[in-house]
């Protein structure tokens, strides 16, 4: 299930900004889970809401699996992560038009 574009569009932005550390990033994480989950209710976004309250922030492989799930609900030419050119900045983003 993806969320419809119109509501990409309006959580697109930052959920952390200006850390590296993990426990930030996990409450970007959070937050942007919450987000999605307050305007597409579903079993689905639920359980990622759930996965990532419960996450352990030292578990690199949780956070990235977290981030991978948060892209697959957001629709075709959206994804969670790093900011390009902010590494520092996690968030729901627009993808780049290939140059």
């Amino acid at each position: 299930m993806r969320i419809p574009k119109t509501i990409a569009e309006k959580l697109t932005g930052s959920y952390s900004h200006g850390s590296l550390r993990p426990e930030d990033i996990l409450e970007g994480i959070q937050d942007a889970a919450l987000a999605i989950h307050a305007h597409v209710p579903s079993a689905e976004t639920a359980s990622l809401l759930w996965d990532a309250e419960n996450a352990d922030p030292e578990d690199s492989e949780t956070l990235v699996s977290l981030m991978d799930r948060l892209t697959a609900v957001l629709p075709e030419g959206f994804y969670f992560g790093a900011l390009e050119g902010d590494a520092s900045d996690f968030g729901i983003w627009r993808e780049s038009d290939p140059e």
